[in-house]
């Protein structure tokens, strides 16, 4: 909160200083691009003036006939857009015979030679309102336009004095000749007004920095810091320290505050340290606990749980608290079943395994006064003893079971067969050539083989059956349920489908040996292997890649 009411403080000086700046800065700015204007408007009326000598001049000095060059040589002065001269009907000067025929006829002499080709163009219009006003008040007259293009010009018209000494030859009918037109791009001014607004930000920038700095400082050393300091002690108090005192400093508002809650402090202490000591250890039991905790008053409402019930139900603590005891899993009867059960409930849910231990919890006087769960996720046990089964149990090369679930297997099949009547079989086979084989490829490639041996097989046997590595390059299939002539069939399938499995383009080949109970009388599980191994070598002697059932 503190730090809220200092940024709070700060920002406000913060906006008011940057307000004030910005007001300085436009008004300033505002002044610069007027006084900027008025130079630029008192220079060109500069230039319309001496435009106008220049031209009065050379009439005057009898070199009327350059003064068309010398109008067309302004053309080409510096930041002067357009320059014309026109008549007091606004029709351009120097184009037409208009002035030449009337000079001479005034004079009754040839003076200047007429123009072969003769032009009318149109400068400005007669109803122009500058126009009208510098003819009739012989000033000169202004006005700012701006282009389609968004670029903004400044356009003078001068008029010309038509004086005594031009009166000879234009007559005085007149006070004026005509007007001089000056059109300047006002891009220059414009840039150097932007570049006075940039300067003037740029100064404005590191003063409300000071500004902001030194506001900052002064919030947070007598307002922010001190209220830190009683925030900090509150704090810490709410948790559960009663020794926390705030420093009192100075006599002002939040001195005194920090003297009452001092004293406040103190007088709570004495009664408190008990029982915050025996909550101390009840949370830290609850807190610390992996097993999920919820507890019930007499009423049935939950008043206690931790997170590790949270995390396990996948509930908030106040999803917990409004759906209830009897809700914390999906039906009611689950707790219910648990409470009379009165051992561990095994659940499944959410793709993890849960245990839930509930009951009632009654006084000396057999009154209820709540109850209690405690949940458990043995996900991770359940999954590491079934890898573990796994590992135990499983050849790792082929996935086949190993000799010890071979051993186990076959004794406990035994007995059933023994014990209700059933027939059962087992199928032993290894590769046949399979050291050479070996030798030639590689181990790796060996591995390959049994790999796609035993891949292959199970395309072939049911479900039911057993399969499993006796060792090395020998196998081993547990048939239970199966007589003699069913499990010939299948040591058959079995020893077709290796022969027409390839790897690499390289063929291998099993032999295969038989035995079958009660055909064979066999009293142990390692009799019943002894009398397939035999048949198994049977095989081998009868040139490999065959079947041979036990004698």
């Amino acid at each position: 909160m503190f730090k809220r009411i200092g940024h709070k403080l700060i920002l406000t000086f913060a906006g008011v200083s940057a307000a004030g700046l910005v007001i300085l800065v436009l008004f300033y700015t505002d002044q610069q691009q007027k006084s900027l204007f008025e130079q630029n408007e008192q220079m060109m009326r500069r230039v319309a003036h001496s435009v106008i000598q220049g031209l009065e001049t050379v009439m005057l000095a009898g070199y009327a006939d350059i003064a068309q060059d010398y109008a067309a040589n302004l053309q080409n002065v510096k930041d002067i857009v357009d320059f014309r001269i026109s008549r007091i009907d606004g029709n351009q000067a120097f184009l037409d015979n208009e002035t030449i025929l009337d000079v001479n006829r005034r004079k009754q002499e040839e003076l200047f030679e007429a123009r072969d080709e003769e032009a009318s163009h149109r400068i400005l219009a007669p109803e122009d309102a500058e126009f009208r006003q510098a003819i009739a008040s012989m000033q000169i007259t202004r006005k700012y336009t701006t282009s389609e293009s968004g670029e903004n010009f400044l356009t003078f018209i001068a008029p010309i004095e038509n004086k005594e000494d031009c009166q000879e030859c234009h007559g005085s009918s007149s006070k004026v000749r005509g007007v001089v037109k000056i059109t300047t791009s006002l891009q220059a001014v414009e840039a150097a007004v932007g570049s006075s607004r940039q300067q003037a930000y740029l100064m404005a920038g590191p003063f409300l920095l000071l500004i902001i700095l030194a506001t900052g400082f002064m919030v947070k050393r007598t307002i922010v810091s001190p209220i830190h300091r009683v925030t900090t002690a509150m704090t810490s108090v709410a948790a559960g320290d009663l020794s926390m005192h705030v420093p009192v400093l100075g006599r002002d508002e939040i001195s005194s505050m920090a003297k009452s809650f001092n004293r406040m402090s103190d007088q709570l202490r004495s009664t408190y340290d008990g029982l915050a000591e025996e909550r101390d250890k009840l949370t830290t039991l609850i807190l610390s606990a992996h097993d999920g905790m919820v507890v019930t008053d007499r009423k049935g409402k939950i008043v206690l749980t931790n997170p590790s019930a949270a995390e396990i139900l996948n509930k908030s603590a106040d999803d917990i608290f409004t759906d209830g005891f009897n809700k914390l899993f999906d039906d009611p009867q689950i707790i219910e079943y648990a409470i009379e059960k009165k051992d561990y409930v095994e659940l499944r849910r959410d793709g993890r395994v849960l245990q839930i231990l509930a009951s009632t919890i009654q006084n000396q006087e057999q009154a209820v006064i709540g109850s209690a769960a405690l949940i458990r996720d043995v996900t991770t046990e359940m999954k590491l003893q079934q890898e573990l089964q796994h590992l135990a149990t499983t050849d790792a090369l082929t996935g086949w079971f190993n000799r010890r679930h071979l051993d186990t297997s076959l004794e406990n099949e035994l007995i059933r067969s023994k014990r209700y009547g059933h027939e059962m079989s087992i199928i032993m086979f290894d590769v046949d050539h399979f050291k050479q084989f070996n030798d030639r490829y590689g181990h790796d490639m060996g591995d390959r083989v049994l790999q796609l041996i035993a891949e292959t097989i199970k395309g072939v046997i049911r479900g039911l059956d057993i399969p499993c590595r006796y060792g090395g390059e020998e196998f081993v299939i547990i048939l239970p349920e199966t007589d003699y002539s069913c499990a010939a069939a299948v040591a058959e399938r079995v020893r077709v489908a290796v022969e027409q499995a390839s790897i690499d383009d390289l063929s291998v080949t099993i032999s295969v040996g038989l035995a079958s109970y009660p055909r064979h009388p066999a009293q142990t599980h390692q009799q019943f292997i002894e009398a397939a191994d035999k048949a198994l070598y049977e095989a081998k002697a009868a040139g490999r890649n065959c079947l041979r059932s036990a004698s």
